[in-house]
């Protein structure tokens, strides 16, 4: 089923949940820091353990030096993409909730991500009724998105499988 959740910022969050999986679509992107993605929903209760990955991530321009660099290329910053209900890692000695390291390029229009391998990160909490996503870049701050653009973020969730 589909259930349709408001945004914090008054745009539009949709949310899928599949019978197996859980399948999440976050979009959001239109306010004055476009790289905080957050939603509010129903409790969700997990009765196993699971990890949740980025399947993949849509979004518009970055703002910032010119697209394209002296060969030509487009330029391009490797993001850190957070969430609040992973497990903890430590990333130079400090308690750190990332879920995935992402390239965003600095292109007009939208640029589409898929990830071909995800990485299933263990969830860390039981039940949650919201989900933050935070990207920044390897100097923590946030990346600079062109808030005339939204960013839709697919998220995907199953039971880990411990040998």
């Amino acid at each position: 089923f589909m259930c349709v959740c408001d945004y914090k910022y008054g745009y539009n969050i949709h949310l899928f949940i599949s019978t197996m999986y859980r399948h999440f679509v976050i979009a959001g992107g239109r306010q004055e820091n476009p790289a905080i993605l957050s939603t509010t929903m129903d409790p969700i209760k997990l009765e196993e353990k699971v990890g949740i990955a980025i399947k993949s991530i849509a979004y518009g321009e970055l703002i910032g030096p010119p697209t394209v660099n002296k060969s030509g290329q487009n330029r391009q910053v490797m993001g850190c993409i957070y969430m609040n209900i992973v497990e903890s890692s430590y990333i130079n000695g400090k308690r750190s909730r990332i879920i995935c390291i992402c390239p965003f390029e600095y292109n007009k229009g939208y640029t589409f991500f898929e990830f071909k391998n995800p990485t299933y990160v263990p969830v860390e909490v039981r039940e949650f009724s919201d989900i933050t996503l935070n990207i920044m870049d390897f100097n923590g701050q946030h990346l600079p998105f062109n808030s005339s653009y939204d960013i839709v973020v697919t998220l995907e969730m199953r039971p880990l499988q411990y040998k």
